[in-house]
């Protein structure tokens, strides 16, 4: 719960723009943009993370998109692939979710 405190922290700090939080079947999905960059991205979804759960972060910084993926354990075994999330979430935006 310490790691989810200092995400949350990390996240309000960063002012997420948006936030969307609901539950799709028994998965818990996380939704939120947030200006920053992949590393930051990286940190306070790991710290969002739940076993059934699915966190997704984007926002943009110095002009470039980023967006993160993770996916807990449980969700995963239901059949959720973060690379999945990324690419069709990039189509929906225009990108191809390759990177660089």
């Amino acid at each position: 719960m310490e790691a989810e405190g200092k995400a949350q922290a990390s996240a309000a700090a960063l002012e997420p723009t948006v936030r969307v939080d609901e539950t799709v079947g028994s998965i818990q999905v996380s939704s939120m943009k947030i200006d920053g960059d992949v590393k930051e991205l990286l940190r306070i979804s790991r710290g969002l993370l739940k076993d059934n759960a699915v966190v997704i972060l984007g926002g943009v910084r110095a002009g470039q998109a980023h967006m993160v993926v993770t996916v807990g354990t449980e969700a995963a075994k239901k059949g959720i692939n973060a690379a999945v999330v990324v690419k069709e979430a990039c189509n929906l935006l225009g990108g191809s979710g390759g990177g660089a």
